[in-house]
């Protein structure tokens, strides 16, 4: 059995003051978190770096389940050379066209909640003895996870106190390389992956400057991550129904557009199934989340995944979703948000496997767009 002894990273809310330089008002205590795995076990209900995320898929993949069937592969590799892996999780020893139902997480490295997540709705609809709803669930649809979709920009997050909050990849051109020797900023390093989209790239918030966090690239598809992403999806054109990011935070269950204020034209349908998610998830745990568009949920918007996915490929169902926690009504800057404790990240898988449960079975095939 493989041994991993990295050390330890000790998250204090006071680093985002290193950072940004800025006064904080943390909204979660100091956690500590151990990176040294010892026995090499993937534990569920704590934060995991990128190689034991790696590790755990392949371990999924491998097993010889009776009603399920796990497989994994690669859509994709990154800047930094590690693999984008993607598991189809569906039902063993059938010919039933099923409709898929994709989802991504972490595109923003910083973002822990988003892979935790996705790992612990593998592991439940991967289970020897499966509940009778998850069951449901893929006898009904194929469920396509790509737990990190950010895999350089997560592992760089691991690094130590200081790159904690980083959140966009690792590439980086001659361009930005100028810009970091001409400002000694390293934050010029990097793209923001979900404003990387060819739709209404480089509009209302998705800056043109490196040095933003938000940077959208030289270009549309710039990005090997973006690319990766488009080409999959492109390639289960036919077979996708829904496709979902998942992201931290603010408990927010939104639909296209990000770019513009106006509707989609299937807007009330999305709606419609979004209030059955979150319905769902106020029943389990009480947690309230609102629905809207990201344009007027989030703020203004260009570039991302679900406007591409859902204006280019037409795919119905598109959902960007921020988890916990809820945003801070207080005017003071809020970056532990970003790093809420394991505790919170486990009830969190709960309440979105709850609502997308909820989502899947409330989907309609096919609808008018």
């Amino acid at each position: 059995m493989a041994t991993y002894i990295v050390g330890y990273v000790i998250i204090y809310v006071s680093l985002v003051k290193l950072i940004l330089g800025a006064e904080v008002f943390p909204r979660f205590k100091p956690y500590k978190i151990n990176i040294k795995n010892v026995s090499g076990l993937f534990d569920y209900t704590q934060y995991q770096p990128f190689n034991m995320i790696e590790k755990e898929l392949h371990k999924i993949s491998k097993s010889q389940l009776k009603s399920v069937e796990a497989k994994l592969f690669s859509i994709g590799t990154t800047f930094e050379n590690r693999s984008l892996w993607a598991l189809k999780i569906e039902e063993k020893d059938t010919r039933k066209l099923k409709k898929n139902i994709v989802i991504d997480c972490g595109a923003h490295a910083r973002e822990w909640l988003a892979p935790s997540t996705c790992m612990y709705i593998i592991n439940k609809l991967t289970l020897e003895h499966p509940s009778l709803r998850n069951t449901k669930l893929i006898k009904r649809f194929n469920w396509i996870i790509i737990p990190v979709l950010n895999p350089d920009g997560y592992a760089y997050t691991w690094h130590n106190q200081s790159t904690r909050l980083w959140r966009k990849n690792r590439s980086f051109t001659e361009k930005q390389i100028n810009f970091i020797n001409e400002k000694n900023d390293e934050l010029c390093i990097g793209v923001d992956i979900n404003r990387n989209f060819d739709e209404e790239w480089g509009g209302v918030g998705a800056p043109a400057n490196p040095c933003f966090e938000m940077y959208a690239g030289d270009k549309p598809f710039s990005e090997k991550e973006s690319i990766a992403l488009s080409n999959f999806l492109n390639t289960t054109i036919n077979e996708t129904l829904a496709y979902i990011s998942l992201h931290a935070f603010g408990l927010s269950w939104m639909t296209p557009w990000g770019f513009k204020k106006q509707l989609p034209k299937s807007f009330n349908e999305m709606k419609r199934v979004a209030q059955i998610a979150v319905n769902a998830m106020k029943k389990l745990s009480g947690v309230k989340y609102s629905i809207g568009t990201s344009h007027d949920k989030l703020y203004p918007n260009s570039g991302s995944s679900i406007d591409w996915a859902h204006s280019k490929l037409h795919i119905p169902y598109t959902y960007l979703i921020e988890m916990l926690p809820g945003n801070n009504k207080t005017s003071s800057i809020d970056m532990s948000s970003f790093m809420p404790p394991p505790n919170m990240m486990v009830q969190n898988a709960k309440d979105i496997l709850e609502g997308l449960s909820a989502m899947a079975l409330s989907l309609l095939t096919p609808i008018r767009m």
